[in-house]
């Protein structure tokens, strides 16, 4: 039997797609000339870990796209039937009856995989990491056990945490180990690990486990001082003692080039052409990633602890040579669903601080210190729709915007706004003014709803102008913290006056390590350590939701 360097756990169907993490890794691994397989949805249950043997190097378990909480759970508790990651949306493993015992997914499901390695190998080294481990790297609010829980690397037994985007910190720690070095000695950014009893710790000491889980002011604490670190220029390493261990971890990795982003995504995929029917990959099938990171800083977001802040944009030519190669894919209908990220107007964003501490650029003002390099959004779309083959036929017939926008800012180049409106919205434009109570919106860092009126009229005035009937479709939060009934019936009236239809409505959901999970947990805004309060009642939280749609 072939040994691999590394093996790769996780509960997605792999789907050779760039927007799916296992195949980013797989490939980057593999051409840094390591050897690799993947275990996609291992049966748990029979610890089905081992049907390539054990790895040279690490095992690499990750948590999926998705945190397995997250996924499994709606906001109010209840077990989802479907997982759009599996193939048809299936959560369970066909042929076995269904139930919890036979999910594809289980719950805390790195936990799951870490123990079901142990129980077979107890020498090779396990590094974890994803979205579950990245969120759950420090002591955090669990909404499903509702309570305070330990680090998700103290609890699982694992050697080492990655966290963030991890395709060039997972080969720095592939060539330390080769090299021989003990993976419980490595110092990487972008890494969490137990300092061993005679190491020394250098950096800010954060609550401890204990102190946090009994005492919700130092849970608030230790949310400051993790906002505060997370500038990879001047973080500091942050340490967590877990009853008597010590958690630290590195400062986040540096934001990777041009030329280096251009290079994890400059493989052969497959794009996923022959697993149409999961419904994760339908959704994002011909979209493609422009840029990495948000610098937004939405307080209900775990985009800025898990992408970071800087914007990673990849070169107009990666892009380009991304949509060649889907359009030489059979079936192809010339049309690409999305270019983006987070936000797609914030390709090519730069900040030109350092140093600086600010959780939001766009809250409660536009930072001096972002800029847009040219209007890079509206160059690369006019390039994308502009190419051409050999024959001298277009490539494409559309290129939409299908990651959403942020209003405030684009609001800020009216270049790019008015062709985007009048090129790239395929009838309807995602926004995500989340709600229209000013208190609401103030706990959430997001600006005054009337920034939004004035994006919705000239939305409006750019559509007309373009002879195009165009819709905005509002994405909106119910249940955050702050929020009353009395700011529902204000919001189904803003829906009303302007028309709006409310088809994205969420109820908060409490992920780990947000500033409002902090809220929700704590009852306290963290820096204003001013009190607020949250309705955690499921009937009224679902009466809210019905209000507004």
């Amino acid at each position: 039997m072939k040994k691999y360097d590394v093996i790769l756990i996780t509960p997605d169907a792999y789907v050779d797609h760039p927007a799916f993490a296992h195949a980013l890794l797989k490939h980057n691994l593999i051409k840094a000339g390591y050897s690799v397989a993947v275990i996609d949805r291992p049966k748990w249950q029979e610890k089905e870990y081992f049907k390539f043997g054990t790895p040279n190097l690490f095992w690499a378990v990750s948590g999926g796209n998705v945190d397995s909480v997250v996924l499994n759970y709606t906001a109010s508790g209840k077990k989802r039937k479907t997982d759009a990651y599996q193939e048809n949306g299936n959560a369970y493993f066909p042929g076995m009856p269904k139930g919890e015992k036979s999910r594809i997914r289980p719950d805390r499901c790195i936990n799951v995989y870490v123990n079901g390695i142990k129980s077979k190998d107890k020498t090779t080294p396990i590094v974890i990491g994803g979205i579950e481990a990245s969120l759950r790297r420090f002591a955090h609010y669990d909404f499903l056990s509702k309570k305070v829980r330990a680090s998700v690397l103290v609890q699982s037994g694992a050697d080492m945490l990655i966290y963030g985007m991890g395709e060039k910190t997972i080969i720095q720690t592939a060539k330390s180990l080769k090299d021989g070095q003990d993976i419980k000695s490595l110092n990487i950014n972008g890494t969490c690990r137990l300092l061993s009893k005679d190491e020394n710790f250098i950096g800010i000491e954060l609550p401890s486990f204990d102190e946090v889980r009994e005492n919700k002011t130092a849970f608030v604490e230790m949310t400051e001082i993790i906002y505060k670190n997370q500038n990879p220029y001047i973080a500091k390493p942050l340490m967590q003692v877990h009853s008597g261990r010590r958690l630290v971890q590195f400062p986040p990795a540096m934001p990777l080039t041009t030329k280096e982003i251009d290079d994890i995504y400059n493989h052969n995929f497959d794009f996923g052409k022959n697993k149409t029917n999961i419904p994760a990959l339908r959704m994002i099938q011909n979209s493609i990633t422009s840029h990495r990171g948000c610098f937004g800083g939405c307080s209900f977001c775990a985009l800025t602890v898990h992408q970071g802040k800087n914007i990673v944009s990849r070169s107009e030519t990666s892009i380009l040579d991304e949509i060649k190669k889907k359009a030489a894919m059979p079936k192809f209908n010339r049309v690409i669903s999305d270019i983006g990220g987070p936000s797609a107007e914030m390709y090519k964003y730069v900040c030109e601080n350092k140093t600086c501490e600010r959780i939001s650029c766009l809250y409660p003002d536009v930072c001096k210190n972002i800029s847009s390099r040219d209007n890079g959004l509206a160059k690369l779309y006019k390039k994308a729709l502009g190419l051409k083959n050999k024959n001298g036929k277009k490539f494409l017939k559309h290129v939409f915007v299908g990651s959403g926008l942020r209003y405030d800012l684009l609001s800020l180049y009216p270049e790019v706004f008015e062709f985007v409106v009048c090129n790239n919205v395929s009838g309807y434009l995602k926004v995500a003014p989340e709600h229209s109570a000013a208190q609401v919106l103030k706990l959430m860092n997001k600006p005054d709803i009337k920034v939004f009126e004035k994006f919705l009229n000239k939305f409006k005035t750019l559509s007309k102008k373009a002879g195009k009937k165009q819709f905005v479709i509002p994405y909106l939060i119910i249940g955050h913290p702050g929020e009353t009934r009395e700011h529902i019936y204000n919001l189904k009236d803003f829906l009303k006056k302007h028309n709006l239809k409310a088809e994205q409505v969420q109820i908060f959901t409490p992920t780990p390590m947000t500033l409002s999970t902090g809220m929700y947990y704590t009852g306290i805004v963290p820096f204003t350590r001013e009190k607020v309060e949250t309705c955690k009642d499921i009937k009224e939280l679902e009466y809210r939701k019905k209000t507004v749609l």
